[in-house]
């Protein structure tokens, strides 16, 4: 109850705003995940490293729709650079809108899932892959 107090007395306190309609990639979340699908690739120095793992993009879209301030976190460079240029590819968004209606920066997460499957590996070996937005996968014998 006190820390719910304190969250609710902040919120007034330092202005922020709440979205009323979130943003959205045009054509809804089916159709971003089909331009991920379609354009992340794996890169070849991470396959030929054995490299795997999780990589979470963070990106705000702006008010008018563009995605800004993009990072993107992994333990691989390689993967983590692919990912921040696929989500810096993405077209433009709807932006959010308060209760007012009015645009408003928003902030989102999208996770990718970088696996290499063999007749020994699987994706459920790399933890949180079975929970991300977009799995890439490089297939060897």
């Amino acid at each position: 109850m006190r820390s719910t107090l304190f969250v609710l007395i902040f919120c007034f306190v330092s202005g922020l705003t709440w979205a009323q309609s979130p943003a959205q990639y045009a054509g809804g979340r089916p159709e971003m995940l089909k331009f991920l699908a379609k354009n992340t690739r794996y890169p070849t120095a991470s396959q030929e490293a054995n490299a795997q793992g999780i990589i979470r993009a963070l990106f705000t879209v702006g008010t008018d729709g563009v995605i800004q301030e993009a990072k993107a976190n992994g333990e691989d460079a390689s993967l983590s650079e692919e990912v921040l240029r696929v989500v810096q590819t993405m077209p433009m968004w709807q932006a959010a809108k308060d209760k007012s209606g009015k645009s408003i920066l928003s902030t989102h997460e999208l996770v990718f899932a970088f696996v290499i499957e063999s007749k020994s590996s699987a994706v459920a070996k790399i933890p949180g892959a079975e929970k991300a937005d977009v799995v890439v996968t490089a297939y060897r014998d």
